[in-house]
């Protein structure tokens, strides 16, 4: 079973209309259900929420579409993972740094780091520093 960390830029472009999905869908459905495992830190739930909430209030949906997309959305991680110790902290802060990169999209990299799995996102610098750890991350957009 492969194991796919699945970002909130990836998850979203599943759910906003005006965003493109086909690759996203394409590696979430490659092997089959049954074959992948999807994974998502802790904050991918607070993310993805606000990213919909930011959608209806600028009329990119209507709020009814964007409670729909959140449901669909749930439906998508086979598992959350929380890192709350200072370990991963610091962590965090190692890879944010050294990266240019958010802490909050360092959780993603840390997650798919650890687990082994592939990174799944439209962020090509978070993309960038997989690659530089030798982390698989597709790249989505080619």
């Amino acid at each position: 079973m492969s194991t796919l960390i699945l970002d909130c830029s990836a998850a979203v472009a599943l759910v906003l209309p005006d965003e493109s999905s086909a690759a996203v869908q394409a590696h979430l459905t490659r092997q089959g259900p049954d074959l992948v495992r999807v994974v998502v830190p802790s904050l991918w739930w607070y993310e993805c929420t606000n990213v919909l909430l930011q959608a209806a209030r600028r009329g990119r949906l209507e709020l009814a579409e964007a409670r729909e997309a959140l449901s669909l959305l749930a439906r998508l991680p086979h598992e959350t993972r929380d890192a709350a110790s200072l370990i991963d902290a610091v962590h965090l802060f190692h890879l944010s740094t050294q990266f240019s990169i958010t802490a909050y999209d360092a959780a993603y990299l840390a997650l798919a780091e650890t687990t082994g799995g592939s990174l799944l996102t439209l962020d090509k610098r978070l993309r960038d520093a997989a690659h530089d750890i030798d982390v698989d991350a597709p790249d989505l957009e080619a």
